[in-house]
C-alpha cells in the first residue's frame, strides 16, 4: 500500500492501454520524418560528386572502364 503518492503517480491509471511493437513506432519515425529526406538527399548527392571523382581519376590513369554507377 502507498500512503501518500504522488498527485501523477497513477495519472491516465483509468484509461485502456494498447499494444505497440516498438519495431512500429521506430519505423513511423524514421519514414515519415521530413529530415530523413533531406538526409537522403544530401547522401546520394555525395555519392554522384564521389563517383564522378572516381571517373575522373580512372581517366587520369589512362584506365578506360565503364560502369554504371548510380
Amino acid at each position: 500500500m502507498v500512503e501518500a503518492p504522488h498527485r501523477d503517480t497513477f495519472k491516465n491509471g483509468n484509461r485502456d492501454w494498447k499494444y505497440v511493437p516498438t519495431k512500429v513506432i521506430f519505423k513511423k519515425k524514421y519514414n515519415n520524418d521530413e529530415k530523413n529526406d533531406m538526409q537522403r538527399a544530401a547522401r546520394v548527392e555525395g555519392l554522384l560528386n564521389k563517383e564522378k571523382e572516381r571517373r575522373i581519376r580512372l581517366k587520369e590513369l589512362g584506365i578506360d572502364y565503364d560502369f554504371s554507377g548510380f
